[in-house]
């Protein structure tokens, strides 16, 4: 913006004429996937989740923002684009990517974008599990509140701090040789409860969006790391189910495979003891009603808090 609208030279430049076309495909793009959107009203945004207002804001300030740049046309990108440029490639490759996608439907057929579904998939899970752990608390009457870019339970003087997918205080790693700094190297669970005053230690939820045997066994054992990096006082490992007629490639996938049975035959939760540590592996199904994936994770919290 500050060259296009400060070096005459620069008016007439055709990455301002690209860049004008991109901005444009992106806006109409995700403007039609807005109005395929299941909460087009802000009143049936689930609570606590509500970025509607913010996401329609943002959608404007791009409306408003194509507008000043010429119509333009499309080209392949070139490794000499400026930075800005390229940006705006990414963008639009990605929303390119998902337009293929019907938001709210499962279809059958051959999924052709599977790079970018998958990522979406994987961090949707653990947000849906973080929604689910929200609701448990709502419903026992916590008010969730945000501070500093934190979520936290607050109820009768009583404040679970939230977080996810960062690093605990409470890492027992030390020293990884002779590097200073060892924050990059710890364990950083997807969802974790701490509640230091009447919880001293933590509960930890990692969540595998996955059916495929070796990766949940990879799940399995990352948990049990994970009792000895945080001490936590509870471990649970979170996953959608395995599918059958999967190859197990070693004893240990055998192992995650009856174990998967067992979860099934135990109403989707089983506990287990693990460096005397309680870890649980749960079956939590998106597609399952809500219902039944809240009353899982207030077997599990219900115990505690």
């Amino acid at each position: 913006m500050v060259a296009y609208y400060n070096f005459t030279e620069g008016l007439n430049a055709p990455e301002f004429s690209i860049l004008g076309y991109l901005l444009r495909r992106i806006y109409h793009l995700v403007q039609e996937k807005l109005e395929g959107l299941k909460y087009v009203d802000n009143d049936a945004v689930p609570k606590y989740f509500n970025f509607l207002e913010n996401f329609k804001k943002k959608l404007d300030e791009l409306n408003d923002l194509k507008e000043r740049f010429p119509n333009g046309y499309y080209r392949e990108p070139s490794y000499i684009d400026p930075e800005w440029l390229m940006r705006a490639y990414k963008a639009y490759f990605l929303i390119k990517g998902i337009e293929s996608i019907k938001v709210g439907t499962r279809e059958k057929g051959a999924v052709t974008e599977k790079k970018i579904i998958k990522f979406l998939l994987w961090k949707l899970y653990e947000l849906y599990v973080f929604y689910l752990v929200v609701n448990y608390l709502d419903g026992k009457g916590y008010d969730i509140i945000r501070k500093d870019g934190e979520f936290f339970a607050e109820k009768d003087n009583r404040l679970i701090r939230l977080i996810f997918n960062t690093s605990l205080s409470t890492s027992s790693l030390r020293k990884v040789d002779d590097t200073e700094d060892v924050e990059r190297y710890k364990g950083r669970p997807d969802i974790s409860l701490d509640d230091r005053d009447r919880l001293p230690k933590p509960v930890i939820f990692e969540c595998k969006y996955s059916s495929s045997v070796s990766y949940i066994t990879m799940g399995r054992f990352k948990v049990m790391a994970y009792t000895y990096e945080y001490d936590p006082e509870v471990t649970v490992l979170v996953y959608p189910g395995l599918e059958d007629g999967q190859m197990n490639y070693d004893a240990e996938d055998s192992a995650t495979r009856e174990l998967d049975k067992m979860v099934r035959e135990k109403e989707f939760l089983l506990d287990f003891y693990y460096n005397s540590h309680l870890i649980y592996m749960a079956i939590i199904d998106p597609l399952r009603d809500v219902e039944e994936n809240l009353r899982i994770v207030g077997k599990i919290l219900g115990k505690i808090i």
